[in-house]
């Protein structure tokens, strides 16, 4: 690093947060000379509002009986938003782990097996629009660029949503292509990461084109982001963990009459991950890694959208019909399978070689086809309907390759195939009774069934499952709500295989492990939302119990030979999460939202009274925006939030594991379980200036260097504990063009 790096860094520091307390310090004193000098008496200013879309139905978010938050598109473009941890960690009750560019897993209210690194699918569903993305390869991270909102739903969603959403539900939502205005946006970001030689950009550009004004216009953006790499491979002599997303959306809209409305969209993307962001903190200094090759992890991904509506008089019909398709491959060094290696074809020095270069390649393709057809009420009558049905078919096909390129070339074959059919009906009342009194009454039948082959082994199963949904409110005002609600969510089971084909791998009663079944989760929330002040205030807060039940856990035999997915556990969530905001004088907002969740493995011989790993008990965020009117149209803008996560553990730990490799490891690292990681505080701060054509901002992530643990693997495929980290200090600078 050079020195006037350093400088520049050192500079960069105090910036941020010296603009921010002299804007702060402004706005107080302006607001106290506004004290003393009139007293109005009529509220000049209120908090904004959010319309969400979560009931498949328009409605303010602080009228929503149920556990949601939403940021929007501007709340992304003011806090300089470019992936998930730039506005997840601010949500309550979610927790976050990063695996680098492209893979995360969200956990919502601390329900989780494992915080990385699984095959089972995870307990939140990812939405864009209208259209599901988790599937057999994961779910696809679509950057957030030109976003009109995200909604976080916490709890299970059964009834609207379906299959997955027993932690709850994330909406991405793009904006509409607009009928009478034309516009276009260039945005150009440039970072510096803290060990990395190389700089960071974000690239992006959006059109929105009437074609006959009022009836039809399209819309597209494009965009690349590129993270340099910042983590050292000691063994190969470069860096890792950075990488390239870039893709494009386009969309059309169509509205030939008042009634009828026709949104066909395209969303391409590219993720070329440069290796896994993990240190081995055990044979390394700093943040920095032992693996023999350059590992990488590359996903394409294609999506189709059509969704058309129509009103009639008093009943509104809507299509959505979605085909996506997604294309991984990747490679990891595989060291730790050395062993089984050495037993097939001989030690290494028989063939003149230090060691064996093992690694593990993967190559997962997978496509969706989904329709979903529902009909609704739209009328002002005391009973509000809505049904629909909704059918889904998927195919994922995985090959893993254990390989061993200086000498002995492909060694061990895994095949999976997976097709899973889905149908799925729903229907929900909202019935306003006498007084402020109000009732919805939700049910999802769904029944599906999985054709799976495992190399030469194959199996299918089916299940039918009911998720009903109670919800019970109370208005005593327009600025009050009082809720308590009744949910079910589930999961799909899956298929195991059987043992791999090696050396000492001896199973007894091996069939038990093939399959495991759906696990479900029942959640009982009661909940409150408040406007005050004269709506300079809100709040918004639940109080929730859950019931984890048949939870698929990974049993460990044969060595760590074969880790089955087996029902095996009951777990309970309890908690309280809150959001609170006040518009402290015109212009500046402070907020303060923070979660509280228990979490409890019971009745599981091993695990027992475990804490759920991967999620803290107590996660908070404080934040401050300030928005002030310069001359000339201009506005300058600061923010900055402070976000602390508790500590947590990554993995279950097996108290009676069968696991040699494990052993070893615990020996020569004196790693006898995984440690507790998290327990940290992050600091995030930006300031720009704006006009209608021009925004300029200049911003730090994680401004003191945070590097804290938030995933560790006792052992991991390269054979030595490894942990993920807190993205680094970064310092930026981001430039925006408007038409």
């Amino acid at each position: 690093m050079t020195d006037l790096t350093k400088r520049l860094r050192s500079t960069s520091a105090i910036i941020p947060f010296a603009f921010l307390a002299t804007s702060l310090y402004a706005a107080a004193a302006q607001e106290t000379a506004n004290t003393v000098d009139s007293a109005p008496t009529e509220q000049a200013y209120v908090l904004g509002r959010v319309t969400v879309t979560a009931s498949k139905r328009e409605e303010d978010i602080l009228d929503a009986p149920y556990s949601i938050s939403a940021v929007t598109g501007d709340d992304l473009k003011k806090i300089g938003a470019t992936e998930y941890r730039d506005y997840l960690t601010t949500v309550p009750g979610v927790a976050l782990v990063e695996a680098g560019i492209g893979s995360n897993n969200v956990i919502i209210r601390g329900l989780a097996t494992a915080a990385g690194g699984s095959t089972l699918a995870g307990t939140v569903v990812t939405y864009f629009d209208e259209v599901a993305l988790n599937d057999g390869t994961g779910a696809v991270e679509v950057e957030p660029v030109d976003i009109d909102r995200i909604e976080i739903l916490r709890g299970p969603q059964g009834t609207y949503y379906g299959a997955g959403s027993i932690g709850g539900t994330l909406r991405v939502i793009p904006k509409r292509p607009q009928l009478n205005e034309y516009s276009a946006d260039l945005a150009a970001t440039v970072s510096s990461v803290n060990g990395a030689d190389d700089l960071g950009s974000n690239l992006n550009a959006t059109v929105n084109l009437p074609i006959v004004k009022g009836k039809a216009a399209i819309r597209g953006s494009v965009y690349q982001r590129d993270e340099p790499d910042y983590v050292d491979n000691l063994e190969v002599g470069n860096k890792t963990g950075g990488g390239t997303i870039s893709g494009g959306r386009f969309a059309f809209l169509l509205e030939p009459t008042e009634q009828m409305d026709v949104l066909f969209q395209v969303i391409s993307q590219s993720t070329e991950a440069d290796g896994q962001r993990v240190r081995e903190p055990f044979e390394n200094s700093g943040n920095a890694q032992r693996r023999r090759g350059d590992e990488f992890g590359d996903t394409d991904f294609d999506l189709y959208n059509l969704n058309v509506g129509y009103d009639f008089d008093s009943v509104r019909l809507d299509s959505v019909t979605a085909y996506y398709e997604t294309d991984f491959q990747g490679r990891r060094d595989a060291s730790l399978f050395d062993g089984n290696v050495e037993a097939l074809a001989g030690p290494p020095g028989l063939y003149g070689l230090d060691s064996y270069d093992l690694f593990a390649d993967d190559t997962v393709k997978g496509d969706v086809f989904s329709q979903e057809l529902r009909m609704a009420s739209e009328t002002d009558s005391a009973i509000q309907w809505l049904v629909g049905a909704f059918y889904r078919k998927e195919t994922s096909d995985r090959v893993r390759l254990f390989t061993d390129d200086a000498l002995l070339g492909q060694i061990l074959e895994i095949d999976r195939n997976i097709d899973t059919t889905q149908w799925s009906g729903f229907a929900e009342a909202n019935i306003d009774l006498p007084g402020a009194w109000g009732l919805d009454l939700g049910i999802r039948y769904s029944d599906y069934e999985q054709d799976v082959t495992v190399d030469a082994e194959s199996g299918t199963q089916a299940e039918k499952v009911w998720t009903p949904r109670f919800n019970l409110r109370f208005e005593p005002s327009v600025d009050q709500l009082y809720y308590f609600q009744i949910s079910k969510g589930y999961r799909l089971g899956g298929f195991n295989g059987a043992p791999p084909n090696l050396p000492g791998v001896d199973v007894p009663n091996e069939e038990q492990y093939y399959s495991y079944t759906s696990d479900s989760l029942w959640n009982y929330e009661i909940g409150t939302k408040q406007v005050f002040a004269g709506g300079r205030g809100n709040f918004s807060g639940a109080i929730f119990w859950a019931d984890w039940t048949d939870i698929p856990i990974y049993l460990t035999l044969a060595g760590g030979a074969y880790t089955p997915l087996v029902n095996f556990g009951s777990a309970t969530s309890k908690g309280v999460e809150a959001e609170f905001s006040y518009l402290l004088t015109e212009g500046l907002t402070a907020s303060l939202n923070g979660s509280y969740v228990k979490t409890e493995l019971e009745g599981t011989t091993g695990y027992k009274s475990q804490r759920l790993p991967a999620s803290a008990e107590t996660m908070f965020n404080l934040a401050l925006s300030y928005e002030k009117p310069l001359q000339n149209g201009w506005q300058m803008y600061a923010n900055g939030n402070v976000n602390y996560v508790g500590s947590y553990k990554s993995h279950l730990y097996e108290e009676f594991r069968d696991n040699v490799i494990a052993n070893q490891l615990d020996t020569r690292f004196g790693v006898t379980e995984d440690k507790e990681v998290g327990g940290y505080t992050l600091v995030n701060a930006r300031i720009g200036v704006q006009s209608d054509s021009w925004d300029l901002s200049v911003f730090a992530k994680n401004l003191f260097d945070d590097d804290t643990a938030t995933l560790s693997n006792a052992f991991s495929y390269a054979g030595s504990p490894a942990e993920s980290f807190v993205m680094p200090q970064t310092f930026g600078v981001s430039l925006k063009k408007s038409f």
